[in-house]
């Protein structure tokens, strides 16, 4: 058996196009790809801004379709919310009116209590001054109330016998007031002494602590120096050895 033959002819692809020819325009080149018509910048911002002011389709025709569908609900809340606004007018109008009327009225109280417009003559002369005596009329047996209220008190006062029993009182007070005083001081003193009997537990407590860590430094000392002088011993024996 022999080996297959795997050889095949060179064949230069340049002058195998050449014997082709020219080839036939399928589609579009490079060239034409690169030189097509492009809108330019000041166009495409107009561009950007009518889409931004169109929107979406969809959604405005499903605006339009709810508007329709709550015409009449607007109208009706529109309806409600001008009369009650009308309502709040009509009412502000008419409390304003009616505190200029009580500002009158009292103004014309005031004049008819001064002496100058106190004469008969005034009095019959318009139908508010009657009101107003009429008024005053029934004032008076209340004033006329207090003020034998206020003369039953001063003659309270002035009876002997209410005089003792106001001392009596007034010594009762004293003497409940200095014992409350008296108490007081005795308990910021107890307070004092507790305190007092707490500091000085507390300086024993750190005296102590201070001495005992004073003895346990001297102690501390003391060992020290025996191992110090343990070891020169040791050392002057050895050095006197090896002189030996």
């Amino acid at each position: 058996m022999g080996k297959r033959d795997t050889r095949f002819s060179y064949v230069n692809p340049i002058a195998m196009a050449r014997a082709r020819g020219p080839r036939s325009n399928d589609g579009p080149t490079i060239q034409d790809y690169l030189s097509r018509p492009r809108p330019s910048w000041e166009e495409l911002k107009q561009l950007k801004e009518q889409k931004s002011k169109k929107g979406s389709s969809s959604l405005a025709a499903w605006e339009e379709q709810m508007n329709e569908k709550f015409k009449e609900d607007l109208k009706k809340h529109r309806d409600k919310v001008q009369a009650s606004q009308e309502g709040q007018g009509s009412r502000s109008s008419s409390q304003s009116h009616k505190k200029k009327k009580e500002k009158k009225k009292s103004k014309k109280k005031k004049k008819a209590r001064s002496p100058s417009h106190s004469s008969p003559s005034s009095c019959d002369s318009s139908p508010d001054s009657d009101s107003e005596v009429e008024e005053e009329k029934r004032e008076q047996p209340q004033r006329r109330h207090k003020k034998r209220k206020k003369e039953k008190k001063k003659k309270h006062r002035s009876e002997p016998g209410t005089d003792g029993s106001t001392d009596d009182d007034d010594k009762a007070l004293d003497s409940s007031r200095s014992d409350k005083k008296s108490k007081k001081r005795k308990r910021k003193r107890t307070k004092t002494s507790e305190g007092s009997e707490d500091e000085s537990d507390t300086d024993r407590s750190s005296r102590e602590l201070a001495s005992a860590s004073s003895s346990s430094r001297h102690k501390k000392k003391r060992k020290r120096d025996k191992h110090k002088k343990g070891k020169r011993r040791k050392e002057d024996k050895n050095s006197d050895t090896s002189d030996a």
